[in-house]
């Protein structure tokens, strides 16, 4: 029985694969996930809910975490195939080498990934802006990041153009954000009656904050209009066009109950015959 267990069923230069060995590599495994379970559910359901560690930032950790544990479970299988983990570790780094040459994006996607989840600057459950596009952070992988548009479409996008490229994330504000309505209205209207209806249109609705409070400024006299703008305060991140859309909307139905002109040029063309 021992002959058995030890017999074996392949075998390269020190690498042995016996029954024995594919039992212990299996063995590891188990090992390694149970200790991944107990340590995500005492890191995330025990310490970071008594801490009140942010959702996304503990996310993060807990995937270091596993790839840590894999990792060490990865170099026991190796040693108990029979490699040398010296020769494993040179081998490697020639390895790597060479893949970097012809992998240099996959690997800068990698290393982006670690920097994604150690600095925490992303983390899951944040609302971003990239490439023109408001999508919310569903996953954090090693080398993609999966976000959730507005429009309920998942778009895959490389860990490197996060880290790269300039995001807007949303969820890091303190405050409510601000955003702006253009209006136009012409001369002849008295500008403080203006002003009290835009106010009171930003207050009609319930996803608009009045702390900060909504502000109308004057910004420009134009050729043949007052260039107005209303500042608003929303917390509202991921549906802010909608809010925005209700707002313009209100904005035109009490301009016309008010008999506000909303202006628009006029050329005047001269016929010679």
């Amino acid at each position: 029985m021992s002959g058995l267990w030890n017999y074996p069923l392949f075998k390269v230069g020190s690498f042995s694969l016996t029954a024995g060995s594919l039992f212990y590599a299996a063995l590891i495994l188990l090992f390694a996930k149970v200790v991944e379970v107990f340590l995500y559910r005492l890191f995330i359901r025990t310490y970071a809910k008594k801490r009140e560690i942010d959702p996304g930032r503990a996310f993060a950790v807990s995937r270091m975490i596993k790839y840590i544990i894999y990792f060490i479970a990865f170099l026991f299988i190796l040693k108990v195939f029979g490699f040398k983990l010296s020769a494993v570790v040179l081998g490697s780094a020639g390895l790597l080498v060479g893949l970097g040459l012809g992998l240099q994006n996959t690997f800068a996607d990698l290393l982006a990934g670690f920097i994604l989840l150690i600095e925490g600057n992303i983390a899951v459950g944040d609302i971003v802006v990239i490439d023109g596009m408001v999508g919310v952070v569903r996953n954090i992988k090693l080398r993609t990041t999966e976000i959730k548009t507005r429009d309920l479409v998942f778009i895959i996008v490389p860990n490197s153009k996060l880290v790269a490229n300039n995001v807007t994330n949303w969820s890091h504000n303190e405050s409510p954000a601000r955003f702006t309505i253009d209006v136009q209205v012409g001369y002849k209207e008295d500008i403080e009656k203006v002003e009290r209806i835009l106010l009171n249109a930003a207050a009609s609705l319930p996803d608009i904050v009045q702390n900060p409070k909504p502000t109308v400024q004057v910004v420009g006299l134009g050729e043949y209009s007052i260039s107005l703008k209303l500042v608003i305060y929303s917390d509202e991140l991921f549906f802010i066009e909608k809010v925005l859309s209700d707002l313009r909307k209100k904005i035109l139905l009490d301009f016309r109950s008010n008999s506000i002109d909303i202006p628009y040029p006029l050329r005047e063309v001269k016929v010679v015959s």
